[in-house]
């Protein structure tokens, strides 16, 4: 379920013409920068937050899954009022509302919509710039959902065969046995055989 989830987030970023540079899985990705494989900037980092499963019937599962997406952009740009770089430095919130706009109505095979549950402005940065913005979905995971092998259900799924008498043709789904029992008995007996 996560990786369809991720997959799907990381499409939607991609194609929706949001201006991401790069997209990966979190891993405290902004902690040590000078230590770790460089990455494109603006980019998005997808976090799953702990996940509370609810058992189904069956194998089955679901889930309010929180995927906390981590905006990472850099400008040594400041924000302040009639400031020649004012504009560019808030340009990380306008891609803030991209991905807001692109991740509205994103749902696929057994997660709902996403819906936006909080965001967090990073206030305390100096050229990298940390935004988080999360998202919750309802999910319902099947993967562990084994067919089931009882000869019964095999047996009530397929069609019965018709039955035939000479000159009549009955189904067995239709009419109970018994019945068909007394009406093979009296046209038996009424051929006078």
């Amino acid at each position: 379920m996560r990786k369809a989830i991720y997959k799907a987030v990381a499409a939607r970023l991609k194609t929706a013409k949001v201006g991401i540079q790069f997209t990966s899985l979190w891993n405290r990705n902004t902690e040590q920068l000078t230590k770790q494989r460089a990455f494109k900037m603006p980019a998005v980092f997808v976090e799953f937050e702990p996940i509370d499963w609810t058992q189904l019937s069956q194998g089955a599962r679901s889930a309010d899954i929180r995927v906390r997406l981590h905006v990472i952009t850099e400008t040594l740009a400041t924000p302040e009022e009639g400031g020649k770089y004012q504009d560019k430095a808030l340009e990380r919130l306008e891609l803030l509302e991209r991905v807001s706009a692109a991740m509205q109505g994103l749902c696929g095979d057994g997660f709902n919509c996403f819906m936006l549950a909080e965001s967090v402005t990073d206030h305390d940065h100096e050229r990298v710039q940390h935004d988080e913005e999360c998202y919750v979905t309802r999910a319902t995971d099947t993967s562990a959902v084994k067919p089931r092998a009882d000869a019964r259900a095999r047996e009530i799924k397929k069609p019965r065969q018709p039955f035939t008498v000479p000159g009549l043709l009955f189904s067995n789904m239709l009419l109970a046995e018994s019945f068909v029992y007394r009406l093979f008995c009296r046209l038996y007996a009424f051929s006078g055989k």
